[in-house]
């Protein structure tokens, strides 16, 4: 039993060993099965990416083998600009700049010639403007001619046709200059003394003042042309000098002297005259009178013409005007120191007939305004009258002043004086005589007792 038990252990036994021997094998076959499909797979694989690689290591090679040669060609293509293609650029920026530079100086030399030709132009036209009397295209032309020759360049200013030109525009600008004082000397002439003499009539009756009252166009334009210079504020600021200094002032200081006005033909003339039926002193309305009368002569004689302002859109001034701004100070102040201050009251009962003064002072400035030698709003000779209380004032003060001087410098009874030498200090001083209304020394020095 136990024998037969054995065996059959046994078998049981070698039966599960060949099932587990059987089951091994057949496990080991088949992850022999599957680790060479894994390899087939990985080699299938890592063929696969190496002749990806092989062809992409092979195009990138080739790749590098032709940037390699291009790269070459370009440094030698690079070496042969430098060599050949930038020294022909560089000869052609040099030839560029050369003819830049001829360009510009042949346009500089042509603008130079246009403007020469500009200024001989002109320069050719003044002889026929002159014959014309167009005196205000004549300005005109000068003036460009100057700005013609001020824009020329200062390189060549040495130059013989430079010089030339300057020359000749200074020898037609001086004539031309010339030409405008001729005309108005012509217009204004005078006959005067060299120095006017204030103590001798006679020599005044000699001045005379000769205005032409042609009233062309020449005159005009030349104004004009004088304004347009700034030359016509100074010829009025002379003639204004010289108007005042003979023919206003003789009239103030010389109350016999009559001034003549005589219309012959086209000129005004201005002159005097003895006055043999006046007393030596002439009132202030008569001789304000005169003054007027003359400034209404020489205003419808030659200062009624009207010239336009010096400035663009400016009005136009009569001369008139323009020579009463230049004179009314020194006007007013002949009138006031020959006249006015002469007229001052010296008496209450004087002062009451100021008004008369005043009347007239108000006429002339009336008169002044009228023909246009005085503005409106002009510091006119009323202000200075309507203070006659002060004035008054002033000359009694100055009349005292006076008296109390020539009393001063008189000899008077109770001013009496002794000349003493050195008194010497240890000798006493002797005694001046009485200057005190009889009453001695010793009188004195009681009085000073008591």
């Amino acid at each position: 039993m136990a024998a037969v038990g054995a065996s059959f252990v046994t078998d049981v036994l070698q039966k599960s060993g060949r099932l587990e021997k059987e089951d091994l094998q057949t496990s080991v076959g088949n992850l022999s099965r599957k680790a060479d499909d894994v390899k087939t797979r990985v080699y299938s694989l890592i063929l696969k990416q190496y002749t990806e690689f092989k062809q992409s290591c092979d195009l990138t090679m080739e790749m590098n083998s032709k940037v390699q040669e291009l790269s070459t060609e370009m440094n030698s293509l690079n070496e042969k600009i430098k060599g050949d293609v930038e020294t022909q650029l560089q000869k052609a920026n040099s030839l560029y700049t050369d003819l830049s530079e001829q360009l510009t100086e042949t346009n500089l030399i042509i603008n130079v010639l246009k403007k020469l030709c500009q200024i001989h132009d002109s320069m050719s036209k003044l002889s026929l403007l002159k014959i014309c009397k167009a005196y205000d295209k004549v300005l005109q032309i000068l003036q460009l001619v100057k700005s013609l020759l001020d824009d020329l360049p200062r390189s060549g200013a040495e130059s013989k046709i430079f010089r030339t030109m300057r020359a000749e525009y200074l020898t037609e600008y001086s004539e031309f200059l010339q030409t405008l004082d001729r005309l108005w000397n012509k217009s204004i002439i005078w006959q005067t003394t060299t120095t006017p003499s204030w103590d001798n009539i006679d020599g005044h009756l000699k001045t005379e003042l000769t205005i032409s009252t042609s009233d062309t166009a020449d005159i005009k334009l030349a104004l004009q042309t004088m304004q347009s210079l700034k030359l016509l504020d100074e010829k009025l600021n002379r003639f204004g000098k010289k108007f005042l200094q003979f023919i206003i002032r003789p009239i103030v200081i010389f109350p016999r002297l009559k001034p003549v006005h005589n219309q012959t033909g086209e000129a005004c003339i201005f002159s005097f005259s003895k006055d043999l039926t006046k007393s030596s002193k002439l009132g202030i309305t008569i001789m304000l009178e005169r003054i007027g009368q003359t400034f209404e002569q020489l205003s419808e004689a030659f200062m009624n013409r009207s010239i336009p302002g010096s400035n663009d859109g400016q009005e136009q001034r009569s001369l008139a005007s323009m020579l009463g701004e230049i004179i009314w100070s020194s006007l007013t102040e002949i009138i006031i120191k020959d006249c006015l201050e002469k007229c001052v009251p010296k008496t209450s009962s004087q002062l009451e007939k100021y008004e008369d003064t005043l009347a007239s002072i108000a006429k002339f400035e009336t008169t002044l305004i009228t023909t246009g030698y005085l503005e409106e709003n002009t510091d006119t000779l009323q202000a200075y009258c309507k203070n006659v209380t002060t004035h008054f004032s002033n000359k009694k003060c100055q009349d005292l002043l006076f008296t109390a001087r020539e009393m001063l410098k008189s000899n008077v009874s109770f001013h009496n004086s002794k000349i003493i030498s050195i008194p010497d200090k240890h000798k006493p001083i002797s005694p001046l005589d009485d200057i005190s209304g009889g009453k001695t020394k010793d009188e004195k020095d009681s009085k000073k007792d008591e």
